[in-house]
């Protein structure tokens, strides 16, 4: 659905609530039944596709309440995440990021996906090997690597 955030619960793994959000972070952007949630929390955020300006002040109020409440691992941070978390560093310091979407092209042909990429301890991602389904060139990163991991930099 356009222009609604939705999410749910989809366990628990030991003490954690693992949580899934879908869809924007906009004005119509409600997180009481969010911040209702308690404990340390893994946040899956892969299907969060558009963040406004209004939507950033909805993430902050929920991750603020969520992390006095116990950790916020964030998992599969989306394209969209990932640039608000660039954008701003107190939000990257709410959360920890343990793996990102990373917007993959081919240099040859153009196309495009999207690679699961994990941040070990060290917090230095190493990106996998991918290989394009069209033309077999290897894709790269599409946008500047220093750019795109700010956000590694500015974690507290």
């Amino acid at each position: 659905m356009p222009g609604v955030l939705l999410w749910r619960v989809t366990g628990t793994l030991g003490e954690k609530t693992l949580l899934s959000l879908s869809g924007e972070f906009n004005e119509s952007t409600r997180v009481e039944e969010l911040c209702k949630i308690k404990g340390p929390l893994v946040v899956d955020l892969g299907g969060v596709n558009r963040i406004n300006s209004t939507g950033v002040r909805a993430l902050l109020t929920w991750l603020e309440g969520a992390s006095r409440n116990g950790t916020v691992e964030a998992e599969r941070c989306s394209h969209a995440i990932v640039s608000q978390l660039n954008m701003l560093p107190e939000l990257a310091r709410l959360v920890t990021v343990t793996s990102f979407l990373a917007p993959m092209e081919c240099p040859k042909c153009f196309q495009e996906q999207e690679v699961l990429v994990r941040i070990p301890p060290d917090r230095h991602p190493r990106f996998p090997e991918e290989r394009c389904g069209r033309c077999d060139e290897e894709m790269r990163l599409s946008e500047p690597r220093e750019r795109y991991l700010a956000f590694l930099n500015d974690e507290c």
